[in-house]
């Protein structure tokens, strides 16, 4: 009997064993992915509470006064961040574009800066009245044009501090469209406060702005900070500083007509000169030469760019803008804006971007992009997109909603009406893939719907110019006198820019995300921009497993295969020294210091080289000989965080943030070697603008570059796999 009880026992607990075991592992398993993705951290959303929103009453933390005039090389960049924080924070922020008007309320700042103080009123309720007054250019005096009033609820908890939400609305004369933002934590807690007119303005008209509290009788005109700043307002305030005065040309309290076009022209300037202002800043050589140049200053170049490109793209933008601010009238029903379309014989083309990565959008968007001019269809962005826009700005009003607004009343427009009827909308939806690769499209004669929505994940730019019985190859090729390598690289300056106040703030600290290892975007960006360096660009794609669904078990096999992975990725680092040795890469100056900018989409093969070859932070200050590496491979700059693919992951606008800010370093750099089956590597090589040929290689493979046949040409390499097309 004790020996039956004994194996009983002995059995039960063997199980038991195995149970923890198991247990253990699943725990492990949670660990890793928990720490692998925050976004989906299981433990923080557990323990994740919500507590009352509290706003303190305080003063501006960040001011800027004389005291940076004692650092003549860092005041415009302070002064930048400056405008830029004022911006972000103002409470009242109000656009005129493309003839309509937007008021954009920040509830914290108006709890924080307008408010006064907490001692000041009683009661749960407040009332802000904001009005607007307008006059056309003609006129002398404003006039009342509406008044809109915004209930908060308010509590007052100490001296300090109040319980402030936004409650109800009230509004006066005609429609608003009023829609809120939610924070990016917490979904039931309104940050910001949209309002959209529901009417067309002109454009000589011009607004003012005032408010009050409706228990105060206080009255107070709205300002708010200009953005981006013009270099000589910048130069103005540097001398105000210094001198003691007040800055004068960095607010305003009236709002002018501006389209999508100045805008992106404003944006492009503003880029160039802080680009200068950084590197100004940041380089503390005794070096004079200027810093390298951005693919956006490539773009100006007529022998890159030609004249008769950028005419053609002008003729089409300042006719889309026509087009989109006459269809777009809201005080039109939407039977009269179709019989407008009709009658002016106006066709659209919609982009759908296919649920993958950056690269294949952007690549698909650029060919609708061209597709829409050389067709003259009004080009429309999808709205599935919507983290797009608050990364980049693009020089077209394109937005669905505003544009198209019957779009979604299509079905209705269309119902009472035969096929045949001249009213009546038709619309095709279509998908392309690879066939892009090898045929020819006439898209006038092919797609012949008044409504067109296109969905991809490849490109068509290289074929359309490069097959000899392309439709458009002469007039792109012949008329436009432009070539294959670079139409996708221009079309993309044309249309789209990487926002400044993004790319300052990803620059704006010098800490980096995770540890010390990696250089922080701060020191990328300044590496980059130095002429004492040589940056050749390595992009290293695993694959999008690395940062799937599937990511416990295929960061396990990474573990499991680390040294292997490394050293095969270790083929594309040593190519890049191949063309070091051959020394044929030197275009301009043979003294300068060979480094790789290194993209993985495994963050651990980009700390494995970093802890092997990392170009030592103090050669930033110094970059002189001795910073060159004894070893056999060039020095590596790189970032040491854990990638976000959009496509998986649900933090997208910053997966996109950061994505675009890889694009933006990479195509600084001089040479490029990249993964032959990734695209993103493609789309920095083709919107650098440098031309010149490149090294494709294969993760699987291990090919030398010593060979001066082992590149390829850009028109070679977008025929390839995942390359633009």
């Amino acid at each position: 009997m004790f020996q039956i009880i004994s194996q009983l026992f002995y059995s039960i607990s063997r199980n038991w064993i195995k149970i923890l075991t198991a247990f253990s592992v699943f725990l492990c398993i949670l660990y890793i992915y928990s720490i692998s993705n925050n976004s989906n951290n299981v433990f923080s959303y557990i323990q994740r509470v919500r507590p009352r929103t509290i706003y303190y009453i305080e003063t501006n933390s960040f001011t800027l006064n004389a005291d940076i005039i004692s650092k003549p090389s860092n005041a415009m960049r302070r002064i930048y961040e400056h405008q830029l924080f004022q911006y972000s924070t103002v409470p009242f922020l109000p656009t005129f574009q493309n003839r309509r008007l937007l008021l954009k309320f920040n509830l914290s700042s108006i709890a924080t800066q307008i408010y006064g103080n907490a001692n000041n009123f009683q009661g749960s309720n407040r009332l802000l009245q904001v009005t607007c007054l307008k006059k056309s250019g003609n006129e002398t005096n404003f006039q009342q044009n509406f008044d809109l009033t915004l209930r908060f609820n308010v509590e007052r908890l100490n001296k300090q501090a109040i319980h402030f939400t936004f409650d109800s609305k009230t509004t006066v004369n005609f429609p608003l469209i009023i829609s809120t933002e939610p924070a990016n934590i917490r979904a039931d807690l309104v940050t910001q406060i949209f309002v959209q007119i529901y009417r067309v303005f002109s454009v000589d008209t011009i607004f003012s702005f005032t408010y009050r509290w409706l228990d105060s009788n206080v009255l107070n005109f709205f300002q708010w900070p200009l953005w981006p700043l013009t270099k000589t307002c910048v130069e103005h305030i540097l001398k105000d500083l210094s001198q003691n005065r007040r800055v004068s040309c960095s607010t305003t309290n009236i709002l002018t007509h501006v389209t999508s076009q100045q805008l992106f022209k404003n944006e492009r300037t503003a880029m160039i000169h802080w680009l200068d202002v950084f590197y100004k800043a940041m380089d503390q050589t005794t070096t004079t030469k200027h810093r390298r140049l951005s693919s956006l200053e490539i773009a100006s170049n007529p022998s890159i760019c030609t004249g008769e490109f950028h005419s053609w793209i002008l003729n089409y933008q300042n006719w889309h803008n026509d087009v989109t601010s006459n269809i777009s009238n809201p005080q039109w029903t939407f039977e009269e804006q179709r019989d407008f379309i009709i009658e002016q014989n106006i066709r659209f083309l919609l982009y759908e971007p296919n649920p993958s990565g950056v690269a294949d959008r952007i690549v698909h968007l650029m060919t609708t992009y061209l597709i829409a001019i050389l067709t003259k269809r009004v080009f429309i962005f999808d709205s599935d997109w919507s983290e797009f826009p608050h990364i980049m700005l693009a020089s077209l009003n394109y937005d669905r909603e505003s544009v198209l607004p019957w779009f979604r009343n299509l079905d209705r427009l269309n119902q009472n009406l035969s096929a045949n009827d001249t009213k009546y909308l038709t619309s095709g939806h279509y998908s392309f893939s690879l066939d892009r690769f090898t045929k020819d499209y006439d898209y006038d004669r092919q797609f012949k719907e008044r409504i067109l929505i296109f969905r991809a994940h490849t490109g068509g730019i290289v074929h359309m110019m490069s097959s000899k019985t392309g439709v458009y190859r002469k007039f792109l090729t012949k008329d436009l006198r432009m070539r294959a390598e670079n139409m996708f690289g221009c079309l993309y300056h044309s249309l789209l820019i990487y926002r400044l106040s993004i790319l300052m703030q990803i620059t704006s600290t010098d800490i980096n995300d995770n540890d010390q290892l990696g250089y922080t975007p701060q020191q990328l960006l300044q590496v980059i921009l130095s002429p004492s360096f040589y940056p050749i660009g390595v992009q290293i794609r695993i694959g999008d497993f690395a940062m799937g669904a599937n990511k416990i078990m295929n960061l396990l096999k990474f573990f499991q295969n680390k040294k292997r992975m490394f050293e095969s990725a270790r083929s594309f680092l040593t190519c890049a020294n191949n063309l070091i040795d051959r020394n044929e890469t030197f275009f301009t100056d043979l003294k300068q210091i060979p480094i790789i900018f290194l993209l993985s989409d495994v963050v651990n093969i980009r700390r494995e080289a970093l802890l092997r070859w990392k170009l030592p932070e103090s050669c930033l200050q110094s970059p002189k000989n001795e910073c060159r590496n004894t070893t056999d491979t060039l020095p590596v700059v790189a970032n040491s965080n854990t990638v976000l693919h959009i496509a998986y992951t649900s933090q997208r606008l910053l997966g996109l943030r950061l994505a675009m800010f890889d694009i933006f370093l990479l195509s600084f750099c001089e040479q490029h070697v990249i993964t032959h089956e990734s695209g993103f590597g493609s789309l920095g090589v083709f919107v650098s603008l440098k031309q010149r040929n490149i090294y494709s290689l294969s993760f699987q493979g291990n090919v030398s570059c010593l060979n001066k046949n082992a590149s390829i040409s850009l028109i070679r390499s977008g025929y390839k796999w995942s390359g633009i097309r």
